[in-house]
């Protein structure tokens, strides 16, 4: 029994050996596996951001710890439509950046009309995996109408000390403030700027 024990170690010795000599057992982890995905940010605009400009852009940077990402921009209006859709990759140094018209533009082709839009960024890997970020804009190249109601007309004569000016402010986004001045026939101020009372209604 004791040389049959010793026979049955010498053995598994050997082929110990011979499996540690062979390309079975290689050292390693393996492929790196990629579960992590892609990560995107946008630098501006922050959410929000008035645009009364003939173009404005959106910058960023994404990254991946395997490939470098690829972008897809959607531009949607406040009905949750999307009128606008952009593919864009970074550049070596993971930024990256679009830009969208106004009407204002010399060539408002394809440009954004004023109103309010969502910028949805989808960044992803090539194994699918993807991560959303997003901000937002309010185009408004449109300045307001102001129609004066109350006095229509005032002569010299009828001056007291104080004038009533009341009247109406329209604009596709609420009004900030209104401010009024009277001015002289030659077109400098006589009194003013006041800041009007008001309601946006």
């Amino acid at each position: 029994m004791r040389l049959l024990k010793v026979s049955v170690i010498s053995t598994l010795a050997a082929l110990a050996l011979s499996l540690s000599g062979c390309d079975l057992f290689t050292a390693g982890l393996g492929a790196k596996v990629d579960l992590s995905p892609p990560v995107a940010k946008i630098l501006s605009p922050v959410p929000n951001t008035y645009v009364n400009s003939s173009e404005f852009s959106v910058t960023g940077t994404a990254s991946d710890d395997s490939v470098t990402p690829s972008l897809t921009i959607r531009v949607k209006n406040a009905a949750g439509a999307v009128v606008k859709t952009l593919n864009v990759s970074p550049d070596q140094d993971n930024n990256w950046s679009v830009t969208f018209k106004t009407r204002l533009a010399t060539d408002p082709t394809d440009a954004l009309i004023d109103g309010q839009y969502t910028i949805d960024v989808t960044v992803s890997d090539s194994k699918g995996k993807t991560q959303n970020t997003y901000t937002s804009v309010i185009i408004d190249t449109t300045p307001p109408t102001v129609l004066v109601t109350s006095p229509l007309y005032l002569s010299g004569s009828q001056y007291t000390n104080t004038i009533d000016i009341k009247g109406e402010v329209y604009d596709a986004t609420t009004i900030k403030d209104v401010k009024v001045s009277l001015l002289k026939t030659d077109g400098s101020i006589l009194a003013g700027p006041t800041l009007a009372d008001g309601t946006n209604t």
